[in-house]
């Protein structure tokens, strides 16, 4: 198999230092690129001092690709930047591995737009246990949501910065799908004081608790009390 050669942008954040370190110890994998924001105070050092490693590539601000052979651009990133990073991979033909989160419905559209032209993997979490959850939860909510309410609960360090994060919108996505409901007309994304009671069956909810912990999704299927009454 010939080496994937990868440009890794927003390479001196926590995910990109970490894409890179696998990267570095893949015999099939080729870092290229590092890229960062000019602001940035590891540009001019090696993107795997940070864990130790020299990967003599320098991380740089500098995204022109001219004379370099690559083939996937990774995106952990914030999505006015990732809108960018799209352009550059169409116009240089690249795949594109995309786990920012955030993004607008118009920005969504663009991401499925590019993906007919380009290959374009985009998940709001890699993570192998989330998507065998996000299935799990699509066969609960065919089976439940008659009877029951839905609701999605999460916690997260406290340098999360957009709410609510893109694994419960997935997560939210996928119940209002499995319900035959529209995830955008039928959310409630925060509860506090006095409400009046949630109509039946016509409503997903968010709430978000900033903690200082790894992420947590709860995800509740509610029976109404009405049901327990009778």
């Amino acid at each position: 198999m010939e080496n994937i050669n990868i440009i890794v942008v927003g390479a001196s954040g926590k995910m990109g230092q970490a894409i890179i370190k696998e990267i570095l110890e893949s015999s099939d994998l080729h870092l290229v690129r590092a890229i960062d924001i000019k602001s940035s105070p590891r540009i001019g050092h090696d993107a795997g001092e940070l864990f130790g490693v020299q990967s003599n590539i320098k991380i740089s601000s500098d995204l022109s690709i001219d004379d370099l052979e690559a083939d996937v651009l990774i995106d952990f990133t914030r999505p006015e930047a990732s809108m960018n990073y799209i352009d550059f991979c169409l116009k240089n033909n690249l795949g594109y591995v995309l786990g920012t989160t955030g993004f607008s419905e118009s920005e969504k559209n663009k991401i499925s737009n590019a993906a007919k032209k380009i290959p374009i993997c985009f998940a709001p979490n890699m993570s192998i246990g989330v998507n065998v959850l996000i299935s799990l939860v699509e066969k609960a909510t065919q089976s439940l949501h008659e009877e029951f309410d839905i609701e999605i609960l999460e916690a997260h360090h406290k340098h999360k910065v957009d709410s609510p994060s893109g694994t419960a919108i997935r997560l939210g996505e996928e119940v209002a799908k499995a319900s035959n409901r529209n995830l955008k007309d039928n959310a409630v994304y925060s509860r506090e004081g006095i409400q009046k009671a949630r109509e039946k069956g016509a409503t997903l909810v968010f709430q978000l608790f900033v903690a200082v912990t790894l992420l947590v999704i709860i995800l509740f299927f509610l029976r109404g009390m009405e049901n327990e009454l009778n």
